[in-house]
């Protein structure tokens, strides 16, 4: 199906989701999801909003929550929007933020965990996708 057939059918607009990606000089953090939607993937951290909550406190809350750390000076990188035809109640539009401050040091949860990857040999195998959010492109694979 085409994709412009298939926005006709999906609910608008899109539930809105976060990602933050920590930049440390040559180096992005990249979390593994250790359960729910997306678990054994390599991503950035993030989630849905609270009702009334804007993106940039969710970006900053579930940062908190899933790696503990606070990030400062966020800055948008990227607005994405995902279809799923098979789960069309899974489709979102994705605010992708950068931060290259914050407190705290990245740790370990009960949701990710937490690992640095030279951003110049990340490769997504696991996704299956290249993306390119303002540096090099990119695909996070283990060192």
């Amino acid at each position: 199906m085409k994709i412009s057939r298939y926005k006709k059918k999906v609910k608008e607009p899109l539930r809105q989701t976060t990602l933050c990606f920590l930049i440390n000089n040559d180096e992005i953090l990249l979390a593994m999801k250790k359960r729910g939607f997306g678990k054994d993937r390599w991503n950035g951290v993030g989630g849905k909003p609270n009702p009334n909550e804007v993106t940039e406190k969710t970006t900053i809350r579930e940062a908190k929550e899933e790696i503990s750390v606070t990030p400062k000076n966020i800055e948008v990188r990227a607005v994405l929007d995902f279809y799923f035809p098979l789960h069309p109640d899974w489709s979102q539009r994705v605010i992708v933020y950068f931060s290259e401050n914050w407190d705290g040091e990245p740790m370990e949860t009960e949701e990710m965990l937490p690992k640095w990857y030279k951003k110049t040999i990340c490769r997504l195998i696991q996704c299956g996708q290249t993306i390119n959010f303002g540096f090099r492109r990119f695909s996070p694979v283990q060192n």
